[in-house]
């Protein structure tokens, strides 16, 4: 009987302890907060993320650590009126909002909440947390440059691998005399005017095909039908 309850409490010694690697090595920040809304879990990326280290923040009030101010009493009022209703909802809430760090800077994050339930109700909340601040950044370049391309005053169009037209700027709907729903979803052989030489376009694929850049002259065909000529620089997306 005693070798089974010490095999039984090694067990569950071990469980614990993998359940807790995984927990700190998580790349999100992964909090346990008690039902008084108390840190009772801190793993080693929120302290990455937020700044507080473990000592500092178990015990403390989640919404005073990790929440700017303005947001607090919408926190404290979400959570009590959760608290008290009587759903119990298993499935977390996933949003986007701003956290706070321990030098008082504020960043990007994404959080959810679920409530740890048992028969007796809920016995605490897990929140998972991750920064948004690298992703912002990206969608901000992305964006620069969206922007950039629309309003260059180059033509600039986006392909898929079979010449389908994704994209095409205002610059080359006004240099074409062709709107974006006629030219999206088409071929860009809509443009051949066939006084390209043969040459050129085999040159060009033969380029591309080499994840090279080209720079050409082609002669394209306008809506009117009338031809132009373009100076065209051409590369391989990935």
């Amino acid at each position: 009987m005693a070798d089974g309850f010490v095999k039984l409490l090694a067990a569950q010694q071990k469980d614990a302890e993998c359940l807790q690697a995984v927990i700190n090595t998580s790349l999100d920040a992964i909090i346990q907060i008690n039902p008084k809304g108390e840190i009772s879990g801190w793993n080693h990326q929120a302290v990455d993320i937020f700044g507080w280290t473990q000592e500092e923040a178990l015990g403390q009030p989640i919404h005073t650590m990790i929440i700017p101010e303005r947001y607090r009493k919408a926190h404290l009022e979400g959570v009590k009126d959760y608290l008290k209703s009587g759903q119990r909802k298993r499935a977390s809430l996933r949003v986007e909002i701003e956290g706070l760090h321990k030098n008082g800077h504020e960043l990007p994050i994404e959080i959810s909440m679920s409530p740890i339930l048992t028969k007796q109700g809920i016995v605490a909340f897990s929140a998972y947390i991750r920064d948004l601040t690298e992703s912002k950044k990206a969608e901000d370049s992305l964006s620069k440059l969206s922007l950039a391309v629309e309003q260059s005053p180059s033509s600039v169009i986006i392909t898929d691998l079979n010449a389908t037209i994704e994209y095409a700027n205002q610059a080359f709907l006004n240099n074409t005399g062709y709107s974006s729903c006629e030219v999206i979803g088409n071929s860009t052989y809509m443009l051949n005017s066939g006084k390209t030489p043969k040459q050129t376009y085999e040159a060009m694929w033969t380029t591309l095909a080499e994840e090279k850049v080209w720079k050409g002259e082609l002669v394209n065909r306008r809506f009117t039908t009338v031809h132009f000529f373009t100076s065209s620089q051409q590369c391989l997306a990935r």
